[in-house]
């Protein structure tokens, strides 16, 4: 295993927004070893935040080369709720894309500001309850604005 990937992982940082009672936001930053989300929530170090309270979280890892791909893959489409009538849509390719028990994961790709051949790399946390519907699309048809299609 590359040393420096196992190092940037456990040494990433988790941020998590949370909803706080009256309707504001806070958010809380940890390392990623004292994160672990769950059936139920998150657990941020010895503090429990149950998933009605998480907005999402995040971590950002490791900038990577950009690899251009002139295949057409299948793609998943998702839309957040953000309090806005048409939500957040987010489209990332189907292997960029997770469902687990508490939440969906996505790993979002976007151009480095200080090199073109680099992307940065983001690893998204939407509560299920968060999540207005996803959709997958199949390769090749038409997906909609999706990024680098």
């Amino acid at each position: 295993m590359d040393r420096r990937a196992s190092e940037g992982v456990s040494s990433a940082v988790v941020t998590i927004v949370v909803e706080e009672p009256g309707g504001g936001t806070s958010t809380v930053s940890t390392p990623s070893s004292d994160f672990e989300p769950g059936e139920r929530g998150v657990l941020v170090g010895r503090r429990f935040l149950p998933w009605h309270r998480v907005r999402r979280f995040w971590w950002d890892l490791a900038p990577k080369p950009v690899s251009v791909e002139e295949r057409s893959v299948p793609h998943v489409r998702l839309v957040v709720e953000d309090g806005t009538p048409t939500g957040e849509v987010i489209t990332v390719p189907a292997e960029l894309f997770e469902a687990g028990v508490g939440a969906v994961t996505v790993v979002l790709q976007t151009p480095a500001k200080d090199e073109p051949r680099m992307v940065d790399v983001r690893r998204l946390g939407i509560p299920w309850h968060r999540l207005l519907e996803y959709e997958r699309i199949a390769a090749g048809a038409e997906a909609g604005g999706v990024p680098g299609a």
